[in-house]
């Protein structure tokens, strides 16, 4: 028997929290000088980007707000993977133009991660910005061009969400240009910054939105998740909101230029009465509001199924499947096999995680195979796969009455 004494034991658990995921991983699209060099381009801390070379003072000597943008970035995914990319691009409407070389080189890029990028941030200072309308022209014609890049990259199994900075928001909000109406779902348009933070910068803040923020934002949340999310939390470090513009909600804004400003999915920050600080209005996509990819949530979902579906179906290529020697199609038990390998896949990762720091991100999903496909003859098999999204209560109603108990 051993002398008496104290046993410790260590306990392995859990803290809480979320843990992190490779859906948020991040590419920030930007156009700072060469001057501007740093010796890494993927990070995943604010310490080793400034040890790469990104630093606040870099910002000032090279004119350019990176470091800014990085530092947003960690600040709301403290766990986050974010990427730079400089692009050589003389225009937004020249990057995504298929077949300029500065669109090339971000195809290129993206097939070198190999489907790692989940979420592409562009920044981009013109040598002049004159608009006087919401957004510039450059700007307008390049959403559908990364709308149509987007869809490509998801034909390539890469699918992607885009988010641009909206630079110097300008003009009146029923002038603004209607983004909702330019049939780009996969594309977002943030216009927005802490009026605080800007003012802090000075000059070099002139026209900018705090776009590396909202990245942050969406990569710390998972992908069933409104990014404006008031049980989220308050955006940090946001004493006063305004827009590129320099404009303050409900001071050069009031309550109508905000609800139209929303409803042509421009991406701001709004706060809401009893609450301190501020909050992303919504994840608006630039396409109509009824369709299933017009919040960014919806195609994080959509996306992520589809990065499932891949992976657990690229094993199958060029199998082969046993066929019904009457009829040649394929048997109930081999339907039933391929539709559950999905089914549980989707169900595993994105509804009954057995991470308990992992919330679901879908309602529920559904994979159907239609068992009389001839396999023989198309050398095909066609799965569809449905998913239930989760809900977003964007209005709560109360009815507020006053009642005699008595009567």
């Amino acid at each position: 028997m051993a002398r008496p004494q104290i046993i410790i034991e260590q306990i392995d658990g859990s803290l809480g929290g979320t843990l992190p995921s490779a859906d948020g991983v991040c590419l920030l699209v930007h156009n700072a000088p060469a001057a501007y060099s740093y010796t890494e381009d993927v990070f995943t801390s604010l310490e080793q980007a400034e040890q790469a070379g990104i630093t606040e003072a870099n910002d000032t000597a090279n004119s350019y707000l990176l470091w800014e943008h990085v530092k947003d970035f960690f600040t709301k995914a403290l766990a986050g993977e974010l990427h730079l990319l400089r692009t050589s691009a003389s225009s937004l409407t020249n990057l995504f133009t298929v077949g300029s070389p500065a669109n090339t080189a971000l195809q290129n890029h993206l097939a070198s991660k190999a489907g790692r990028i989940k979420i592409i941030g562009v920044t981009f200072v013109p040598a002049a910005e004159t608009h006087t309308t919401s957004i510039s022209a450059d700007l307008q014609a390049a959403i559908p061009l990364a709308q149509a890049f987007s869809q490509a990259e998801y034909t390539r199994l890469r699918p992607c969400e885009i988010v641009f900075e909206g630079r110097k928001f300008a003009g009146t909000a029923t002038a603004a240009v209607d983004l909702r109406s330019l049939n780009s779902g996969n594309v977002s348009v943030i216009v927005a910054r802490a009026k605080n933070r800007a003012e802090q910068i000075g000059a070099l803040a002139n026209n900018y939105a705090q776009i590396g923020l909202f990245l942050g934002s969406l990569a710390s949340i998972h992908v069933g998740r409104n990014v404006g999310r008031v049980l989220s939390g308050a955006l940090p470090n946001v004493q006063i909101a305004s827009f590129s513009g320099g404009q303050v909600p409900y001071q050069d804004f009031g309550d109508n230029d905000l609800n139209i400003l929303s409803d042509k999915g421009y991406v701001f920050m709004d706060r809401y009465p009893s609450l301190a600080g501020w909050f992303w209005v919504d994840d608006h996509t630039c396409t109509l509001p009824n369709r299933t990819d017009a919040y960014i949530y919806l195609n994080r979902t959509a996306h992520k199924a589809a990065r499932i579906a891949v992976q657990t179906y690229v094993t199958r290529l060029k199998d082969e499947f046993e066929v019904n020697k009457t009829n040649g199609r394929l048997p109930v038990i081999v339907v039933q096999n391929l539709q559950n390998e999905l089914q549980k896949a989707i169900e595993r990762e994105m509804l009954n995680n057995p991470d308990p720091s992992r919330d679901r991100e879908i309602s529920g999903a559904i994979v159907k195979i239609d068992p009389n496909q001839n396999v023989l003859a198309s050398g095909k098999i066609v799965a569809r796969l449905q998913i239930v999204p989760l809900g977003i209560a964007r209005i709560i109603e109360t009815q507020v009455q006053l009642i005699n108990p008595a009567n």
